[in-house]
């Protein structure tokens, strides 16, 4: 998971600055089934490249099954988050699915498509920007029959858009630039680099000593 563009922080003793930053694509789940159905995800009827092709690469989940659920882990959202999957039937059978968040109750379902035939993969692109904090994605297909349908390349992606709020104390903090850097060590190298504590409220980070 890699941070695209960069961003320029300035702080100044006692003052408080509204720094903009570029757009920060952080992709926080990314699987096209090229080492199978993840072991850590919870699986019941979904098959590893059964039948049919993939989307990308060489390998995709399958489900020819009434209610076969495939679910993620536990992902932290930002903000921003979306989700983007590919999807087609087999061989043209009409085929049903849909996708929750959470659980499976009538409340939670994000999308669905009820008979579809297109044998061509479909992109589905969901706005999960109502949803903060952790969550898990759930994938159920809904036809029972000899075909089936093919599922791949789902990606999680979070986009930072807001400025940064930033205060300062005690100490001047100059200027901190960051290209490229791990998502998921982003926070600690901030901190042990300057020494700052970093405390999410909201859609702001607050930075101080």
């Amino acid at each position: 998971m890699i941070i695209f563009g960069f961003l320029v922080i300035g702080v100044s003793l006692g003052l408080t600055v509204n720094v903009k930053s570029d757009i920060v694509n952080m992709t926080i789940l990314e699987e096209g089934f090229e080492s199978g159905i993840p072991t850590e995800w919870s699986n019941s009827g979904w098959l590893d490249s059964h039948y049919g092709s993939s989307h990308n690469g060489t390998g995709w989940a399958y489900s020819w099954a009434q209610g076969d659920t495939l679910t993620t882990t536990t992902l932290n959202f930002g903000n921003n988050t979306r989700l983007s999957f590919w999807h087609a039937s087999e061989v043209g059978s009409p085929m049903s699915i849909e996708v929750y968040i959470d659980d499976t109750s009538t409340s939670n379902l994000l999308w669905s498509n009820y008979n579809f035939t297109y044998t061509e993969y479909n992109k589905i692109i969901i706005d999960l920007g109502n949803y903060s904090g952790y969550h898990q994605i759930i994938f159920v297909g809904k036809t029972t029959g000899f075909n089936g349908q093919l599922l791949d390349d789902i990606f999680i992606t979070s986009y930072l858009e807001e400025d940064l709020l930033m205060m300062g104390d005690q100490e001047m903090v100059k200027e901190v630039v960051y290209r490229q850097l791990k998502i998921h060590l982003l926070l600690q190298i901030f901190q042990r680099a300057n020494h700052i504590k970093v405390i999410r409220m909201d859609q702001f980070y607050l930075m101080h000593h």
